[in-house]
């Protein structure tokens, strides 16, 4: 069994599953490298699950955390990877992630015939390159099994690889050669974004503890800014952070926002 149809063996079972709990699954996209369907059932698979229920934020983040639950129980939610959405809010994730969802529309397989991923418009410009810098670098710095946060998010190789697809989507989505806003070759100095929040997570996770709990106040409002990463990654950052705070309180390690 090939990647594509494993995927479609597991998104079956997960469409059946949203129906059981009273929703309404619109589709399931593929998305990423694993489109081409060459790699083994082994690999890491990317997806977009798609509902059609205007549902609260809170509401989004615990049926995502169901169905992760129930993936679990006849698959391995760390090959078979995927976000949730509903229709608000893929829309929504166009207008502040935008460079996000168009690598979405670039390479995407979908379950149902309808609807397409185009139907959702991305917008390209300056402060969703940013964001999605921003994101990438949250991402990692939680990852990161290196104790200590460098202020240069460069330091980390999924970062540059970011960069590097924003830079590709900048140009043909029709953006011409405008580098004014692209960091190529050099430090990335997040100021340049005119982003204080993004300013202030790199200063916030290089310090040696979380007292004042910094931390987990900087991830509300990230999340209230990223409405995708408080449905779809929320609880694992808590999960690090708090986990951080208990190691340091029996003075293990310092509190740092990555994982171990």
């Amino acid at each position: 069994m090939n990647t594509v149809e494993y995927w479609k063996n597991i998104s079956e079972k997960l469409t059946i599953y949203l129906q059981h709990l009273g929703l309404n699954p619109v589709n399931i996209y593929l998305v990423g490298s694993t489109t081409q369907g060459y790699t083994s059932a082994n690999s890491d698979i990317d997806c977009v699950i798609l509902i059609e229920d205007d549902l609260p934020l809170n509401t989004l983040r615990a049926i995502r955390r169901q169905v992760y639950y129930h993936l679990s129980a006849f698959a391995d939610p760390n090959l078979y990877h995927f976000k949730l959405f509903n229709l608000r809010e893929l829309y929504l994730l166009g207008w502040y992630d935008g460079f996000r969802l168009l690598e979405f529309q670039m390479s995407n397989i979908p379950l149902r015939k309808t609807p397409s991923l185009i139907d959702f418009s991305p917008v390209i410009n300056a402060r969703t390159f940013w964001n999605s810098v921003f994101v990438q670098t949250v991402y990692e710095f939680s990852n990161s099994k290196v104790y200590g946060a460098p202020t240069d998010p460069l330091s980390f190789a999924k970062v540059k690889q970011r960069i590097a697809r924003n830079i590709h989507l900048w140009h043909i989505s029709g953006h011409g050669r405008n580098h004014t806003i692209l960091p190529q070759n050099r430090r990335i100095d997040p100021s340049e974004s005119n982003d204080p929040l993004f300013v202030r997570f790199l200063a916030t996770a290089n310090r040696e503890s979380d007292k004042e709990g910094e931390l987990s106040y900087f991830m509300r409002i990230y999340s209230n800014r990223f409405r995708h990463e408080y449905v779809n990654k929320y609880d694992t950052y808590m999960r690090l952070i708090n986990g951080k705070k208990e190691a340091h309180s029996n003075g293990h390690i310092p509190i740092r926002l990555c994982a171990s």
